[in-house]
């Protein structure tokens, strides 16, 4: 069962069981699905499935952010909720730690030497997760290690 199954199967039973908080989540995570298969005119693959779910957990991250700032705690707790729902799609995400020796084998490898060649070593890297890890974390870890070698 592909991934899309089962998000699907997960959004009958929230409906079966009347929890509308959930069934919201799941409804919004299915229609952005939707709108990506519609696009390409094509079943989406699973890679695509998880790509498209990493824009959306990236979505509701910002979203949480600007909430936070705004005072809205009863948008922080539904974006949080859509958050975590997304995150038991995903694949385990890496921590710090490995981000951060996998980046510093990719910067030696390139010769990378400051922060100016930071886009030349994002490519690989995020290359190497593929929606196993956070772009934003990702940057800042790059950039904090680009930082030390000047």
């Amino acid at each position: 069962m592909n991934i899309s199954e089962r998000i699907y199967g997960r959004l009958k039973q929230a409906m079966r069981d009347r929890d509308k908080p959930l069934t919201l989540a799941l409804r919004n995570i299915r229609d952005e699905l939707q709108k990506a298969e519609k696009a390409k005119l094509e079943p989406l693959t699973n890679d695509e499935v998880i790509q498209n779910l990493s824009r959306q957990a990236k979505r509701c991250r910002d979203a949480v952010a600007e909430f936070h700032r705004a005072a809205r705690m009863d948008m922080v707790e539904k974006e949080e909720g859509e958050l975590a729902i997304i995150l038991d799609y995903l694949p385990q995400q890496a921590g710090r730690e490995e981000i951060e020796k996998i980046a510093r084998h990719v910067i030696a490898d390139l010769g990378a030497r400051s922060r100016s060649d930071m886009g030349k070593v994002m490519g690989p890297l995020m290359g190497k997760f593929r929606g196993n890890a956070d772009g934003t974390m990702v940057s800042t870890i790059v950039g904090e290690l680009l930082d030390e070698l000047e």
